[in-house]
């Protein structure tokens, strides 16, 4: 039951979301609900995520959630230079940002009852990737996208103690050590400095 739910999904993947998807330059391998695309300064993957018999949705097979995340390499690199191995850039492997697709958002959840339902859920989430999703990943492709994300406060994006740590790794790629420390002294108090000079 649970691997036709699976291929439910699959199905759902590869007749719903890899064309718009593949316009937009990602690829997913077979058997896989893993779409990524790599630009010269990041990593960016949407993974269909599921949940099975959600027991908060009575006699349903899945709730699907996808998921996005992006990596910017010279960010990480320079954070596990400053922090070492800490749960901050050992956390997530090969990952800066990473969080639900309609975080911050009302949509409504996807929730699999059938196997009919994967043509409208498909849809669902084409259209969210469309008018959501791709643009915010669009929008961050690079470091300097990332950025602009803190500057203006995009609502479209977590922003937790990792990503302030991140954020401020990448004002010293940029050579702008003094936001780069206000950023951390801002979250972390008068502590934070030390964070950023640590080595």
């Amino acid at each position: 039951m649970d691997k036709d739910v699976k291929n439910t999904i699959l199905n759902m993947a590869e007749t719903q979301l890899d064309e718009v998807l593949q316009m937009n330059g990602f690829k997913r391998r077979s058997n896989s609900l893993i779409y990524a695309r790599k630009s010269k300064e990041s990593t960016q993957k949407i993974e269909i995520m599921y949940f099975l018999h959600p027991s908060y949705y009575n006699n349903a097979l899945a709730h699907i959630y996808p998921q996005l995340s992006v990596y910017y390499p010279d960010i990480q690199e320079l954070a596990k230079k400053i922090l070492g191995d800490t749960i901050i850039t050992s956390g997530l492997k090969n990952q800066i940002l990473r969080q639900p697709i309609q975080v911050y958002h009302d949509s409504k959840d996807w929730v699999l009852y059938n196997e009919k339902d994967n043509i409208t859920i498909g849809e669902n989430i084409k259209d969210f990737l469309v008018n959501y999703s791709i643009p915010l990943l669009n929008d961050i492709n690079n470091i300097d996208g990332y950025l602009e994300a803190y500057w203006n406060d995009d609502k479209r994006i977590i922003k937790d103690d990792r990503q302030h740590v991140y954020f401020a790794c990448a004002c010293a790629l940029k050579k702008d050590f003094n936001e780069g420390y206000e950023i951390v002294k801002k979250r972390f108090g008068k502590k934070g400095p030390s964070i950023i000079h640590a080595n």
